[in-house]
């Protein structure tokens, strides 16, 4: 679709087969769902490496401070639906999230100001963690 799109604004072919590259492999889950997967994108960087610029920024949104209150704001959705495989996703479920996901991006930047970057944003996203931790845990008489 994005080809299409800009080919029809008379984009040429070589850009938007570049462009539509990047958006069928910009994902997360793209990325990490196999071992096949990780070499396919790892290759791909190395042919169009606008795709790892696009995927750093990407996974740093998911991990700044807009992205921790993008993930509850999308758990307490989910909650309210009960979307997630028949059941919603509390707080405590996405604080495991960090754990799950958010924390690993760091481990998939591809620049190196990407890897800066994400070393700052998940020593941050470790520190509410533990605060949440602590907090929690005074919550429930455990501190």
């Amino acid at each position: 679709m994005v080809y299409d799109l800009l080919i029809s604004f008379g984009a040429p072919h070589s850009l938007s087969e570049t462009v539509q590259k990047i958006v069928n492999n910009v994902s997360f889950s793209a990325e990490t769902k196999s071992a096949e997967s990780r070499e396919r994108v790892r290759k791909l960087v190395e042919e169009v490496p606008e795709l790892g610029v696009v995927q750093d920024a990407d996974r740093l949104d998911a991990i700044g401070a807009v992205g921790i209150g993008r993930t509850f704001t999308f758990g307490g959705a989910m909650e309210a639906k009960g979307t997630t495989k028949g059941k919603g996703r509390g707080m405590q479920e996405t604080i495991q999230h960090f754990v799950d996901k958010l924390e690993l991006l760091e481990g998939l930047m591809k620049t190196a100001e990407g890897r800066r970057l994400a070393a700052e944003r998940t020593r941050r996203l470790r520190l509410f963690r533990e605060w949440w931790g602590e907090e929690i845990g005074v919550a429930l008489g455990i501190q």
